[in-house]
């Protein structure tokens, strides 16, 4: 956890508007769009696609931020993060199969 933390506070120089903004785009667009998914249809997503739905959010929402894309094509990583994230529940349904308690 500690060196999670200097690495963290070395990569955002003190900036902690940026550092607010950064980790809340990550949760929101892992959580926000399986979650949704989840209440509206209910037993139509399974924990599997859940994982990857939400993972694929957070990975493109950290790839957009550390690659510099944000600055190149003026979009913020929220949304990208939850394109990947409805793709990975679209993914899921497609062809991952649900699992039966």
């Amino acid at each position: 956890v500690s060196i999670t933390s200097i690495v963290l506070a070395l990569s955002f120089e003190g900036n902690i508007k940026s550092v607010w903004k950064t980790l809340g785009s990550i949760s929101s667009a892992a959580l926000l769009i399986p979650v949704i998914f989840g209440h509206i249809f209910k037993n139509r997503l399974s924990d599997n696609g859940f994982i990857l739905s939400a993972g694929l959010g957070a990975m493109g929402t950290i790839y957009w931020r550390l690659s510099g894309m944000k600055d190149i094509h003026s979009l913020d990583e929220i949304y990208i993060g939850m394109l990947l994230s409805l793709t990975g529940i679209v993914f899921s349904l497609r062809f991952l199969k649900k699992s039966t308690p």
